[in-house]
């Protein structure tokens, strides 16, 4: 799914969505999750992973 698209999906601009990607901006919970249902993954496994790097 392009930057673009994901963006639009969530209406939000895309350099958001990139800065997002690219760990220059943080994101809240509630937007994690939304951003996850854009792209098809799973939250809790993107939980996951950031609860292990903070172990």
């Amino acid at each position: 799914m392009s930057l673009r698209a994901v963006s639009e999906e969530l209406g939000r601009h895309h350099s958001v969505i990139g800065k997002m990607e690219q760990d220059r901006r943080k994101i809240e919970l509630l937007e994690f999750v939304e951003y996850c249902r854009v792209i098809g993954a799973d939250p809790h496994e993107g939980l996951d992973v950031m609860l292990s790097k903070i172990r």
